[in-house]
């Protein structure tokens, strides 16, 4: 069986309305949890990685702003630096990255760059008609991603913005 050595851990920060949300949902709530637990498992490396979909306008903003003003982008920074910290603390090599951009185009660049061997997301949970017509980062990894993909989809069925807290109360 091959053994991974470099896990990329694609991390959805936002929620309903927000680009970076206090809990994440329960997929990607997941998808934080299990490489981590694959790290351990086989004494590998893992990065976190979250991707801020914002338009041209955002990104001016982002841009423009004060030093001294925490920005958008700080907050995920800080937000995905929180399981990076939890796996260091737990013996697992890790980092984390946040970019700006298109989700699946960028995760296929950072696993060209590291030589990442396995990709594990989080769903967005969109149904059939809207995953069809918007397209999905899922599908668009599975079809151009030149390593492993995992899509991980939760077996709970929380609210949209539910968070950590659903597992929690799940006895997950």
């Amino acid at each position: 069986m091959r053994r991974f050595r470099n896990i990329l851990a694609g991390v959805d920060l936002s929620c309903c309305d927000r680009f970076v949300s206090e809990d994440l949902s329960t997929p990607n709530a997941e998808a934080v949890r299990q490489p981590l637990w694959l790290a351990k498992l086989n004494s590998v490396s893992v990065e976190f990685f979250s991707s801020l979909d914002l338009s041209a306008k955002a990104q001016q903003l982002v841009s423009k702003s004060k030093t001294d003003e925490s920005t958008v982008l700080d907050e995920a920074k800080a937000r995905l630096a929180e399981p990076a910290a939890k796996a260091r603390a737990e013996g697992v090599v890790a980092g984390s990255h946040v970019v700006i951009g298109k989700s699946w185009l960028a995760l296929i660049r950072l696993v060209l760059r590291n030589d990442h061997d396995l990709v594990l997301v989080g769903t967005h949970r969109l149904g059939a008609i809207k995953g069809f017509v918007l397209g999905s980062t899922g599908i668009k990894l599975l079809r151009k991603c030149t390593c492993a993909v995992w899509i991980n989809r939760s077996v709970l069925r929380p609210r949209p913005c539910q968070g950590v807290g659903a597992l929690r109360r799940h006895g997950v």
